[in-house]
């Protein structure tokens, strides 16, 4: 996976790279997604701290946009926006090459019940 780091009218530190490469390969560290690619852009306008991360999967596009005062509080609230998309996603997909028919579910109920 590749994470790309840019900044608009401020400089990035190395301080800031890592803490970012950090937090985002904890919350897209997940076996089953196909992560190719994260962009991460930083902007500074007055007192505002803009974060914007775009995370690039192999069927999927999620966008994230934080802005508060301080630069650390808007890229922790962009990645866990960023986290409940991926989480959301996760609970969408399922495997359902194990479970049972449901019409073989509701016969087995009744019989249950029975024995009872």
């Amino acid at each position: 996976m590749q994470i790309i780091i840019s900044s608009r009218n401020c400089s990035v530190s190395d301080a800031l790279k890592a803490q970012i490469e950090e937090k985002l390969n904890a919350v897209l560290d997940r076996p089953n997604l196909k992560i190719t690619s994260a962009r991460v852009m930083l902007e500074v306008e007055k007192e505002r701290n803009i974060v914007e991360i775009s995370v690039s999967l192999k069927n999927h596009q999620f966008d994230a946009k934080a802005e508060t005062k301080v630069m650390f509080e808007s890229i922790d609230s962009a990645i866990g926006k960023i986290d409940t998309q991926i989480e959301r996603l996760v609970d969408r997909v399922q495997d359902h090459g194990n479970k049972k028919p449901l019409r073989d579910v509701i016969t087995e109920e009744p019989a249950e019940s029975a024995d009872e």
